[in-house]
């Protein structure tokens, strides 16, 4: 009998080895092939960064000025705030997958209007389009991934999201080095073109089949997504997920109102927006959407589309190097330096611009500057990445997908300024000014978190919103008061 029972048990564990491989196999399939869309979302900000020398070029067959080009590089901005706006009406009707599909195919149309295109009103609305399909599409596969992960390979699932938007920009800005204008808007679509060969094979997210009452199609896709027949380990899990969707929509009725009437909510609010902001101040934004054209004034030997792609691998590998030094380092202390070094670096291109252009000194010896102190930015900068990290750890569960929503359409609003008046401000006050108030933007932003900031590291989700609503000094009061008590 003991024997019958280890060797069925052996043969149990060996089968839930290979269903939970299986398992992996299906979620990590399913995250690459959406990943794919969110390559081809990374293009859209850094597409300027090669496509602008060529627009504002004689070769353009409309030449554009600079104002104008300011306005293509923003505008898909504008169209990305409008998209968080729909984020709400196609989560509730079209599910994440069909969703999914029909952002790509916006995407397919946006690209097609600019390899087309034969004005800048066309380019203008190819590029809102462009952006409304990114930001959905981002939305989405975030939310998409999360619900069909398994909690131990969630966080690597995620990261692979937020790497392939970088691959985005360091594929166009590459392509955009060795290809011709026409030909680099061609590969954007070519890109998709996988994207839509696989994802139609995957799942649907078994949250929204819940939410719709497919009871039947959410235990078939949680059998493929959990590798097992179990029918007992199947129906736990549908009932997990019934409670967290019941829970969901109970919590979404009051997450405006408890978002900005509760203090520690707003507290919450108000430090997400202060790292997001100090990113999109700091030149974070403006510098990957005009890097060629940056690299351009500084007369280095290096071409400027080259040095576009180093600083794009610098984008991309910098965060995957540097994760470990966060969780060590702890939030406030990590942004803390990185802001300062950000400030350094920002300020020696602004000299050196200063000293060339205002001071009208031959600054050929050391055209180097600018090519090394923005890597030194580069690399400082995204050492300090903590934007997703503080994002997903400082709000409430009742508040956050309506707060993530709300910070999400401020940074549009704000990246679109910042954006549409680099330009302007080159063009009014010296490209060297512009690097000079990055400069300030990034050491006060910096500054302001690590003083009003509660360090997260280490603490539990509850933890840190016991910190927020001040509950810990709630309860050591109390405790302090029954001793007192008790003393008497």
């Amino acid at each position: 009998m003991n024997c019958n029972y280890q060797q069925v048990s052996a043969n149990d564990a060996l089968e839930g080895d290979k269903s939970k491989s299986r398992n992996n196999i299906l979620q990590f399939t399913a995250t690459i092939s959406v990943c794919i869309l969110t390559i081809g979302n990374g293009t859209v900000d850094s597409w300027t960064s090669p496509a602008l020398p060529f627009l504002t070029s004689n070769n353009s067959a409309f030449p554009v000025t600079d104002l104008e080009g300011s306005w293509i590089a923003s505008t898909s901005d504008l169209g990305s705030a409008t998209g968080n706006l729909l984020t709400p009406i196609f989560s509730s009707f079209l599910g994440r997958k069909n969703s999914l599909l029909i952002f790509a195919t916006m995407e397919v149309i946006a690209w097609t209007m600019i390899i087309s295109a034969k004005n800048i009103t066309m380019l203008y609305a190819a590029r809102f389009i462009s952006g409304v399909a990114c930001t959905l599409a981002i939305s989405f596969t975030v939310m998409y991934v999360g619900e069909i992960a398994g909690k131990e390979i969630r966080g690597i699932l995620l990261l692979i999201v937020r790497v392939s938007t970088q691959l985005g920009s360091l594929f166009v800005k590459s392509v955009g080095a060795y290809l011709t204008y026409q030909m680099m808007n061609v590969s954007m679509i070519i890109i998709l073109v996988p994207f839509f060969l696989t994802f139609i094979f995957v799942p649907e997210s078994p949250y929204y089949l819940l939410i719709k009452n497919r009871h039947d199609e959410a235990r078939r896709t949680l059998i493929k997504l959990k590798g097992t027949n179990d029918k007992e380990l199947i129906d736990l899990e549908i009932l997990r997920v019934k409670e967290t969707v019941s829970e969901t929509r109970e919590n979404e009725k009051w997450a405006l109102w408890d978002l900005f009437f509760i203090s520690g909510n707003r507290k919450s609010f108000f430090i997400v927006l202060l790292v997001w902001w100090t990113k999109f101040l700091s030149g974070d934004t403006s510098i990957d959407a005009y890097t060629q054209e940056i690299f351009e004034y500084s007369d280095f030997f290096l071409s400027a589309k080259y040095s576009a792609i180093i600083y794009a691998a610098i984008t991309v590998a910098t965060p995957l190097l540097v994760t470990k030094v966060i969780e060590r380092a702890g939030r406030r202390k990590v942004f803390l330096i990185s802001g300062i070094f950000s400030t350094i670096g920002l300020t020696i291109v602004g000299i050196f611009f200063f000293v060339k252009f205002y001071l009208k000194i031959n600054t050929t010896a050391f055209s180097w500057i600018p090519f090394v102190f923005l890597m030194f930015y580069n690399v400082a900068s995204n050492s300090g990445s903590i934007t997703y990290v503080i994002t997903g750890e400082m709000f409430a569960l009742n508040v956050k997908e309506t707060a993530m929503m709300c910070v999400t359409l401020t940074n549009d609003l704000l990246a679109f300024f910042v954006k549409v008046i680099f330009q302007w401000m080159n063009n009014s006050a010296g490209v060297y000014t512009t690097f000079w108030m990055y400069a300030f933007f990034s050491l006060v932003g910096s500054s302001l978190f690590f003083l009003l900031a509660p360090e997260t590291k280490g603490k539990t989700l509850e933890e840190i919103q016991d910190i927020l609503h001040s509950k810990k000094k709630r309860k050591t009061e109390a405790k302090a008061s029954n001793t007192e008590d008790e003393d008497l």
